[in-house]
Parts: structure tokens; C-alpha cells; sequence
């Protein structure tokens, strides 16, 4: 038996191109699907399936995306772009599909017998908050 903690983690497209590069060094074999170029209005949200007792805070990381990826999974990540310009959609939704898809392509197949924790949305975005982004806050952060 496994103890998985999902953790959701919503990057902006400006912060897009440094995470990829990151994560072709450090994963080559799992970023080949993984878009090159993201709609500057986009997000990217990643699924990273933890070890429940291995999640921490990330406190005092700054604004190095490089620095709040997970060092230890599971298994292989997940990855969806969304655009809540072209489409109205919120990263608390976004995170229950991608987990949805996850547990239908990964999970029943490939670790039965997992346990879970409630996923975590994290939300990292340094550049500025749009007035359609402020909506988000009270769902991924907590607070207003």
C-alpha cells in the first residue's frame, strides 16, 4: 500500500519556458509530450503524485519556479494547459479533472493499491494578478 498526496501546481505561461527546461534535464523521457510554447493568456497545471509523508511547504522559495518542483513521485506526472480567457474554468476545477484523468489512465492500471490524501492546489504565479485571476485566490490560497 502507497500513500499518495496530489499535489496540483498552476505555473504561468512567462514562467512556463524555465520549468520545461528544468524538467527536460532532470526527466527527458517524460516531457516529450509536454507543449514548447504556451498562449501567453495560458496556464499550465501539473499533477505531481507524492509520497504522503514526504509534503512539505514550501516556504521561502522566492520566484525560481525551479525551486518549488518536487524532488521525489511516485510515478510520472500529469500535465493539462488551460485558458480561462478562451474558456471559464478555475484551477480548483482544472485540478478535479486532471486528477479524474490520472486515476483513469495511471492509477487503476498501474497502482491499485494506492492510497489518498485530498489533492493540494498550489498556486504559483509571480507575474501580476489580472482582475480575472483575483477570483482564484480564495479557492487555491485560502485567502482574499
Amino acid at each position: 500500500m502507497v500513500d499518495v498526496q496530489l499535489v496540483g501546481q498552476v505555473t504561468t505561461a512567462a514562467e512556463w519556458p524555465q520549468l520545461l527546461a528544468y524538467w527536460e534535464k532532470r526527466y527527458p523521457s517524460g516531457t516529450a509530450t509536454w507543449p514548447r510554447r504556451v498562449d501567453p493568456r495560458a496556464y499550465v497545471m501539473n499533477l505531481w503524485p507524492l509520497y504522503a509523508s514526504r509534503v512539505v511547504r514550501a516556504v521561502g522559495v522566492g520566484g525560481d519556479v525551479t525551486k518549488r518542483q518536487p524532488k521525489t513521485m511516485v510515478c510520472g506526472p500529469a500535465l493539462t494547459v488551460f485558458n480561462p480567457h478562451k474558456t471559464p474554468t478555475d484551477p480548483a476545477t482544472i485540478l478535479a479533472v486532471i486528477c479524474a484523468i490520472w486515476f483513469e489512465g495511471i492509477c487503476k492500471t498501474d497502482y491499485p493499491t494506492m492510497r489518498f490524501a485530498p489533492p493540494i492546489l498550489e498556486r504559483w504565479a509571480t507575474a501580476a494578478v489580472s482582475s480575472h485571476e483575483k477570483s482564484w485566490t480564495s479557492v487555491s490560497t485560502g485567502r482574499s
